[in-house]
């Protein structure tokens, strides 16, 4: 096998296991959301200053925030937007928020 064969193949084998791993193939599912740790965890990142203390949203003038509750977006929209978010919101990275404790708050907000 010639050498410019070899890094071909060498370099889809790469591609390959990149596209997997970034498809969520390999990552763990997560449970189903505990809606009473989802309620601690929304007033523990303080999410009520801005979507009020029932996700109902506030306005502007308060610094205020969408309305979340009670039909939030998808479990996968609502986890892309906690961790990428648009305008104001700061993120919420693994490292300080789970996604499985985004789930819960994802499930708190959907029992309201």
């Amino acid at each position: 096998m010639s050498k410019l064969n070899k890094f071909i193949t060498s370099s889809s084998i790469i591609i390959v296991i990149l596209l997997v791993a970034n498809s969520g193939l390999l990552s763990k599912p997560l449970e189903a959301g505990n809606p009473k740790n989802g309620q601690r965890m929304f007033e523990e990142l303080l999410c009520t200053n801005c979507h009020g203390t029932r996700g109902e949203g506030s306005s502007a003038a308060n610094g205020g925030g969408p309305k979340l509750a009670p039909d939030p977006a998808p479990l996968s929209v609502y986890l892309e937007l906690v961790r990428r978010p648009r305008l104001n919101m700061p993120p919420y990275p693994e490292e300080r928020a789970s996604d499985q404790d985004i789930a819960d708050i994802h499930a708190y907000l959907k029992g309201l």
